[in-house]
């Protein structure tokens, strides 16, 4: 049938193998003898240098040596045609390349033991194989030339490493030990094949596909592991850097407090407080913070020339992170404030709960004043947000209790100058100065000065 349909006897898988050294690696002697007189050619080898003899021997099928040679022999003494074969090949100085190609064990000791340096262990042949490579379908073998320092990482002419040839052959047992030597199993050969690659091509068990795809699968899962702790190490190097960040800055608070001894109190303040200022005017909120660490919030009323104080400035620049940060200072204050006097209103001692009741209303008095603040010419924060059309900058004034009924001296409410604002977002600001008059009752929200939009800051 492979004559009338005019087979390719020579055709080769991309290992190189022709049909008859497949034939003979599976030992199959009826087809091995259809090739043969067929003419398949005999002395053909493979990319390993392996012919169908070669193949025929590995399997120990004597039938296949004899039907391949011509003539019965021994497998000893086949051994000893190809060593021939090789030596004839350019391989004559390299015994241990033979030894570990016919699973010869007991040699492969004794030239161990004779000379165990690295050149000879790793030496190669003329397509770049070595022993370790030819050792891939023997586990004995390859432990002991590893054991000898055997370099896992070599490739051969086409690219193939030990690990590529242990996919090849099938062997679990020989790519665990390669694998737990460090092979890598991402190295690809010249055409681009993995070992993976390799064994889901030949591995007909499937046995090394599932080490190879259980080794992917444990280093995916080792390198968002890594990625894990590298982003906490990131997180915490950030903490560490805003941390200073702050502490540089509360230095340099410091030092334009000290500049200042020997003037007024109130020019001292301003000098103090012009870190701060130019952070809340920028929107820096780190910076902010940083000033403000641990509940300092003495310069929070300080005032630049046009009675602007930090919230102000935040507010008018449409800076909602700032205004949230600097009012933050005052609410946590509050918040402790309430939270101590709440403790005392079953307490006997009354004067305690006197001090503790003069504290809160302290705190409250605070907010209030910093949210009531106001420029020369009468605007607060939330006047000055509603001008400029700032909704989230009224959001968090809003938040913090911010009295909207609060007008200019003109008399227009937030309300009324977000309606007139030259702002584009100017219709946002009016739904949140809606909705938030809305939830008070009592407050006009239909309420509108007929008086224009006019930036009386000036």
């Amino acid at each position: 049938m492979l004559a009338s349909a005019r087979a390719n006897l020579e055709a080769t898988s991309s290992f190189g193998r022709t049909p008859i050294m497949c034939a003979a690696s599976g030992g199959h002697k009826e087809i091995v003898d259809v090739l043969r007189r067929l003419g398949a050619d005999l002395k053909r080898a493979d990319m390993t240098g392996a012919t169908a003899l070669t193949y025929g021997q590995l399997v120990g099928d004597e039938g296949i040596i004899t039907s391949v040679a011509g003539k019965s022999k021994s497998i000893k003494a086949q051994s000893a045609v190809e060593s021939s074969a090789l030596k004839r090949s350019g391989d004559d100085d390299l015994p241990l390349l033979d030894a570990a190609h016919w699973r010869q064990i007991a040699e492969l000791r004794r030239l161990l033991s004779e000379n165990a340096s690295a050149e000879r262990v790793n030496a190669v042949n003329s397509v770049g194989e070595t022993a370790l490579m030819h050792a891939a379908c023997d586990v004995q073998g390859v432990e002991l030339l590893l054991a000898h320092g055997a370099d896992v990482h070599l490739t051969n002419t086409y690219g193939w490493t030990a690990l590529s040839f242990a996919a090849m052959h099938g062997n679990v047992k020989v790519a665990a030990s390669l694998l737990e030597a460090l092979a890598d199993p991402y190295s690809r050969s010249h055409d681009g094949r993995s070992a993976l690659d390799l064994a889901r091509e030949h591995d007909h068990e499937r046995g090394v596909v599932e080490l190879l795809e259980a080794r992917y699968a444990h280093d995916v899962h080792e390198a968002h592991s890594a990625a894990a702790r590298l982003a906490e190490l990131v997180e915490t190097a950030r903490a560490q850097a805003a941390q200073a960040r702050r502490r540089a800055l509360q230095l340099q608070a410091t030092a334009a407090r000290r500049k200042m001894l020997g003037r007024s109190k109130e020019a001292g303040r301003q000098v103090a407080g012009s870190v701060l200022f130019d952070a809340a005017r920028d929107g820096r909120v780190e910076v902010l913070e940083a000033c403000t660490y641990g509940g300092n919030d003495a310069d929070l009323d300080g005032r630049d020339s046009q009675g602007s104080t930090p919230l102000i400035a935040a507010a008018i620049n449409g800076h909602a992170g700032a205004v949230r940060a600097l009012l933050e200072v005052r609410l946590q204050s509050l918040a402790q404030a309430e939270a101590a006097a709440s403790a005392f209103e079953t307490t006997t001692d009354n004067a305690a709960a006197l001090a503790v009741h003069r504290k809160r209303d302290e705190a409250r008095a605070r907010l209030h004043g910093m949210l009531t603040a106001s420029t020369r010419n009468g605007w607060t924060a939330a006047l000055w947000g509603a001008h400029y059309g700032h909704a989230d900058v009224l959001a968090a004034l809003i938040d913090a209790g911010a009295d909207l009924e609060t007008t200019t001296p003109d008399g227009r409410t937030a309300l009324d100058l977000a309606r007139h604002s030259p702002m584009p977002s100017h219709a946002r600001a009016v739904e949140v100065l809606t909705a938030a008059l809305a939830k008070t009752p009592g407050q006009n929200v239909g309420a509108q000065s007929a008086l224009g939009a006019t930036d009386l800051r000036q």
